[in-house]
């Protein structure tokens, strides 16, 4: 993920505890990523319900029009796309 330039895909990390997974993909999503990518951070506790997500997950994007939702326009530069990456650090399968 971190230099094959693949931030248009899915990335699934594995490994064991304790390894840095984490750390090395929020250090990646700080302070490698282009201008145009806009990195947010959600923090879940164990009584984050499904509507607690959503709600924060749409407060952090524009509305652009029904159920269509972008990140926030002209930050960088209103000629080039932006981006919102979002990570869910613990997958439950």
């Amino acid at each position: 993920m971190c230099d094959a330039g693949c931030f248009c895909n899915q990335v699934l990390c594995i490994g064991p505890t304790g390894t840095g997974k984490s750390l090395a993909i929020a250090d990646k999503l700080i302070n490698g990523m282009p201008v145009q990518y806009t990195p947010e951070f959600i923090v879940f506790s164990a009584k984050t319900s499904a509507n607690q997500t959503q709600d924060l997950i749409d407060g952090k994007l524009d509305k652009r029009r029904k159920g269509v939702f972008g990140p926030p326009l002209g930050i960088v530069d209103f000629t080039k796309p932006e981006y919102a990456l979002i990570w869910e650090k613990h997958l439950n399968i």
